[in-house]
């Protein structure tokens, strides 16, 4: 994903993933304040059902001291868009 900071928004920033069909897990992901891209990682296990459906992530930061929902939007990008410093390991065709 790529993190896009406005609003004052500086420090560290934690997305989750929720609505996940059985089978499915996404940690955590703790996006540090100096980073602009991050990897959300999806695992299924191997009898992990058919599915398709809605996915939630929500993303949450620490604002004036206080834990807060941070809201944005959500796009694809092809790992052929991203920069090469993004640090994002790249599939060989």
């Amino acid at each position: 994903m790529c993190i896009n900071r406005w609003d004052g928004l500086s420090g560290p920033l934690t997305v989750e993933a929720e609505g996940l069909p059985k089978g499915v897990s996404c940690l955590p992901v703790h996006i540090s304040p100096q980073t602009q891209f991050a990897n959300v990682v999806f695992t299924a296990t191997a009898d992990a059902p058919e599915w398709s459906g809605a996915i939630r992530l929500k993303a949450w930061a620490t604002v004036e001291g206080k834990l807060a929902a941070v809201g944005g939007d959500l796009g694809w990008v092809r790992a052929e868009q991203l920069p090469d410093d993004s640090g994002r390991r790249r599939r060989r065709p």
